[in-house]
């Protein structure tokens, strides 16, 4: 009897040890979050970072994916990155305006952000409504430099009911792992920075932040962002 737990014993030992390390490291990407994109054609154009003289350059990005990203709220809260405290400029546009009135709707004020690193912008606070389908252009400018601009491209589709009903029996990681899995960028990245703010120590979060933003071809971004 003693023999036998032994070689039990062994045998696990054994099979751990001898694991392929690149099946270790699948089991490490899929504990991460994956983001599903949704289906929306043709990729739109982000931009972001620039320079606006010799040696005087400033980083300035959107937190957004290459193509329109989906959001499950009609005032979403938005984020974006400076590596300098400036005074910005920001914009929101209807790309696709029905009416007249519509094309009119825009979102146009300046701050200076306290300090570098990465902002936020709620719609809330503006008293700005995304309409329904609706694809919305933002974008961050510098003011005493024009030229040096991050945009994405941003609309909002209301998750079906069931979904709906799923979300809200969620919390923390995995509601931002529903937000994810059906292509809802902006709540995602919401809520991943959500779990941070509120744990600054947790690791997996983290993890999380730098799997998303490389998933959207922001890898440079994932490096500075502490």
């Amino acid at each position: 009897m003693k023999t036998s737990v032994f070689f039990t014993i062994l045998i696990g030992f054994t099979a751990f040890f001898t694991t392929p390390l690149f099946l270790s490291e699948n089991i490490a990407v899929a504990e991460t979050t994956q983001y599903e994109p949704p289906d929306v054609g043709k990729p739109t154009r982000r931009t972001g970072a620039g320079t606006r003289g010799k040696g005087d350059t400033i980083r300035l990005d959107v937190l957004a994916p290459t193509h329109t990203g989906h959001t499950s709220r009609s005032q979403p809260t938005l984020y974006w990155f400076i590596s300098e405290t400036e005074e910005v400029r920001i914009l929101i546009q209807n790309m696709q305006p029905q009416s007249i009135d519509d094309a009119n709707i825009t979102l146009d004020t300046s701050i200076t952000p306290t300090e570098a690193g990465v902002q936020t912008l709620s719609l809330a606070e503006h008293h700005f409504n995304l309409k329904p389908s609706s694809i919305y252009e933002w974008s961050i400018s510098l003011a005493k430099s024009p030229k040096t601009v991050a945009s994405g491209t941003i609309r909002w589709v209301q998750p079906d009911d069931a979904l709906a009903k799923n979300i809200d029996a969620a919390e923390g990681k995995a509601e931002y792992d529903l937000f994810a899995s059906n292509g809802y960028w902006y709540d995602t990245i919401h809520g991943v920075l959500e779990m941070i703010s509120q744990d600054m120590s947790n690791e997996a979060y983290k993890a999380d932040r730098t799997a998303l933003l490389e998933q959207v071809k922001l890898p440079q971004l994932a490096t500075v962002i502490k």
